[in-house]
């Protein structure tokens, strides 16, 4: 199968999106398919953060969006080279993973050419939408996300979600096409590391992270923008350090966010007890993980939460704040614990974990055998099933291609 993948993020740029698009080429890939990726192309200066592109990544001139500078937006020019690629590719099926310039560029060609087209939605917009603009009501963002739905995936063939409450939400706003529940995977393989390799993850990760000697680590790793709630965390850092002076939060990703967290920090004192990482690679992730008494999480917008999985992948115990994303990774709070969001619940919790050395490792084991139930290689069957749904929906409903 030729599969074309549309997106407004990739890498350089490090977040969910880039890394579950990144984990189904590579397991497409592994069955014997054909993944092309159309991505944005990223500032010289991001090179430093960049895995290397293939003959099958395409790059698309690209420009700062306002709200999110680390995010890129498409150029209008780039949708007649999109088009004319994909003339050139003649994919089997379009997969689109964001809905903007780039990610939907491949739409018109799809319905012209009636070429199956798979749509993924991996953002809770109505969460979005109130957490940039407060002053919006929650009945009008409600109204905002579901009129924009059904706009855009009104013309799609396949739409996939990576939960179950995404997927009751999005049929909530009477949308047409069918919705599969995909996951987002975790390949096994990115987080084991040869001595050689550990060694020199642990040399990077102590270059970007000095002073760690002796103090007890606890991690977080995503973007640094207002809705990841890590304010929330510097909350409970104040405490923990009560008990537990030598723990030190490390904060790892880059994004709007940054400076104001920074200043937030030193005005509550905690510059001892908290590291700013920057973006880590995937070794380095992998050994911070590792390294971690646990992973801590408060964000309420998580459409899955994918990186409660990757800790866990790590042996990593999570303490995460409720949200509906993060309630169905941690339902049965195997592998750490979910809390409302309170400061005092969120801080017992981590606390337990530094102080109950049995507890500690009953939870790491217990990490470890929840995230074989995410691996890659079982959510890319179901995708492969959902691409073949929507070209045999797509022949059907035009004969000229059964004939």
């Amino acid at each position: 199968m030729k599969i074309v993948m549309t997106t407004d993020t990739f890498w350089p740029r490090v977040n969910g999106v880039t890394v579950a698009i990144d984990t189904f080429r590579r397991e497409l890939r592994r069955l014997g398919h054909t993944v092309y990726i159309f991505a944005p192309r990223y500032p010289a200066e991001w090179s430093g953060f960049a895995v290397p592109d293939d003959d099958q990544v395409f790059r698309f001139p690209s420009f700062s969006f306002p709200l999110s500078p680390e995010d890129r937006l498409g150029y209008p020019t780039v949708r007649l080279r999109i088009r004319r690629l994909l003339e050139e590719l003649q994919p089997d099926v379009v997969h689109s993973h964001s809905e903007f310039t780039i990610g939907f560029g491949g739409k018109s060609y799809c319905v012209r050419n009636s070429v199956p087209h798979v749509m993924t939605c991996h953002t809770y917009w109505e969460n979005y939408i109130t957490t940039y603009v407060p002053i919006i009501p929650a009945f009008v963002a409600r109204a905002v996300a579901s009129t924009w739905s059904r706009s855009d995936y009104r013309l799609v063939d396949y739409l996939t979600v990576p939960s179950q409450w995404l997927s009751e939400l999005i049929a909530s706003y009477d949308i047409q096409p069918p919705i599969a529940v995909i996951p987002n995977g975790i390949n096994p393989e990115e987080f084991h590391m040869e001595p050689a390799e550990r060694e020199a993850a642990a040399a990077r990760f102590a270059a970007k992270v000095p002073g760690l000697d002796g103090k007890r680590v606890l991690l977080y790793a995503g973007r640094l923008a207002k809705e990841k709630n890590i304010d929330f965390l510097l909350e409970v850092m104040l405490r923990v350090r009560e008990s537990c002076p030598e723990t030190v939060l490390v904060i790892a990703g880059r994004g709007p966010h940054d400076a104001s967290l920074r200043e937030t920090v030193a005005e509550k004192g905690l510059s001892n007890n908290v590291r700013f990482a920057g973006y880590l690679d995937r070794k380095e992730l992998s050994y911070a993980h590792s390294i971690s008494e646990a992973f801590v999480f408060a964000s309420k917008t998580e459409t899955q939460g994918l990186v409660l999985i990757e800790a866990m992948m790590c042996r990593s115990p999570v303490v995460t704040v409720t949200s509906p994303g993060t309630s169905e990774v941690m339902a049965e709070q195997k592998g750490g614990y979910l809390v409302d969001e309170d400061v005092t619940e969120f801080t017992d919790k981590v606390l337990l974990l530094l102080n109950d050395r049995e507890l500690h490792e009953r939870k790491r084991e217990e990490a470890w055998e929840t995230a074989q139930t995410w691996t890659a290689a079982k959510m890319t069957e179901k995708l492969v099933e959902v691409y073949e749904k929507a070209i045999q929906n797509r022949k059907f409903q035009d004969p000229a291609q059964s004939a």
